[in-house]
Order: structure tokens, then sequence, then C-alpha cells
């Protein structure tokens, strides 16, 4: 049950236009139905108790998942459970177009990631030339991961 553990953002914080700019794979939209967001198409959406306007960035044929949107306008209309787990969920989907935008308001989310998901961010954003997240993953990856091998616990030791 995802909701129990996902952070409560403070109504106050989600203003209109939240993810002006930034994109969002195809894929991070579909079958999202049970949470509260509906794809009409690849020009629509539906999202529970908020708005926002699809717009296509970069559109691949017959709907493939390098398929890239933007929500632009968002807003909320009310403020439930729901709705917030929506917004966390949106934010999450949001953090790879802020890393390849250098953008460093990326790192607030940096603790909703596994250390796969933190590595292969600084292979985006290293590609990316964002060096200014750059700093701020490989800071976050030294201060919250072990840089040990998770091999070396099952190394014999012959002496």
């Amino acid at each position: 049950f995802e909701q129990v553990w996902e952070p409560f953002e403070e109504p106050e914080s989600v203003l209109p236009g939240r993810y002006d700019g930034y994109s969002i794979p195809l894929h991070m939209l579909m079958n999202r139905r049970k949470m509260g967001i509906i794809l009409k198409g690849v020009s629509g959406i539906l999202i529970e108790g908020c708005s926002a306007e699809l717009i296509e960035l970069e559109y691949h044929y017959r709907a493939s998942i390098y398929d890239e949107f933007e929500l632009r306008d968002f807003r909320c209309h009310e403020w439930t459970r729901r709705v917030n787990h929506i917004v966390t969920y949106l934010d999450k989907c949001t953090v790879i177009g802020r890393i390849r935008k250098d953008d460093i308001t990326a790192a607030k989310w940096f603790d909703r990631f596994t250390l796969a998901q933190i590595t292969k961010f600084i292979e985006i954003a290293n590609e990316a030339k964002a060096y200014n997240v750059l700093a701020q993953l490989l800071e976050y990856k030294s201060s919250h991961f072990d840089e040990g091998s998770p091999m070396d616990e099952f190394t014999l030791d012959l002496d």
C-alpha cells in the first residue's frame, strides 16, 4: 500500500503550473486509472481533483514508451488524500525531465528513489551535461548509500 509511506505535500506548495516545462514519459501516465489519472488518447488527460493540459513534446509511431509529454497549467481544485498521491507521483515522473534541464529542484525528490535509480540519474545528468544536478546526485549518493561493493560480504578471506 504505497500511500502509507509517501510524503504529504502541503497544498499551498502545489502552485499552478507545477509541471510546466518538464517532460513526462508516456508510459508513466498510461494505465493509471486506479490512481485517478486517465489518458484520453494522446491529446487529453483527466486527473481526479485537478486539471492540466497534455502537450505532446516528442511522438513516435503508435504511442511508444519513448513518447514525451508535458502537463501544462496543472491545477488542483480540491485537496484530498488521492490528490496528494497524484501530486507525489507526478513529482517523481518529472524528476528525469528536471535533471535533463539541470534544474536543482530535482534534489528535493532524491529520497524517493533507490540506489539503482540514483545511479541511472547520474548517467542521465552526465549525458545531458547537467553539472549542477550531477554534483547534487553524487553528493546524495555518497552520503546516503554505502560505496562498498555488495559482493564484498561474500568474498572468502584466505588469510
